[in-house]
């Protein structure tokens, strides 16, 4: 039992390892982008004035942005 979770950990380790280098590799050639934030300091000024000032709630202050709802829960979070 002992030995079956050792290999599963060493399988899973160099998993991760080759994932790794597979992603630094790509990014050496432009094809691994990570995903640029929507989240600025004028969105962020934008949604806490909505908030503070017009008591909206979070699906209204959504639909005003044009944004989504976990993206406003995390501004609001900060």
């Amino acid at each position: 039992m002992v030995v079956n979770k050792l290999i599963a950990t060493f399988e899973h380790e160099r998993h991760r390892e080759l994932q790794r280098q597979g992603i630094l590799a790509e990014q050496k050639e432009g094809k691994y982008l990570i995903r640029k934030t929507v989240i600025t300091n004028k969105l962020i000024g934008e949604v806490q004035d909505l908030k503070e000032t017009k008591n909206l709630f979070i699906i209204q202050i959504a639909k005003v942005t044009g944004k989504g709802r976990n993206t406003i829960y995390k501004i609001l979070k900060q």
